[in-house]
């Protein structure tokens, strides 16, 4: 549908990218959590899941990743309706 556009931002990088180009407006935007700190945090997971774990690792894990979204969200607040 071409209503729906997948970006891809690099991770050391601002999360919501796009936005802070100008490029578009949104009125939406997701992320598929989890995040984990290290690889031997995806190891941990592992052990409670039917399935091997598809993860990102990114430093601070969920907690961090979030507190930057929401950050990002806010200094961009008006981009997105």
């Amino acid at each position: 549908d071409s209503r729906i556009i997948v970006e891809r931002v690099q991770a050391d990088g601002p999360i919501l990218q796009p936005l802070h180009a100008g490029l578009m407006d949104f009125d939406f935007t997701t992320c598929n959590p989890p995040f984990y700190s290290s690889t031997e945090d995806v190891s941990c997971s592992a052990e409670f899941k039917e399935f091997g774990p598809n993860a990102m690792i990114t430093p601070g894990g969920d907690k961090i990743f979030v507190a930057r979204i929401f950050s990002e969200s806010l200094q961009l607040r008006t981009m997105c309706r």
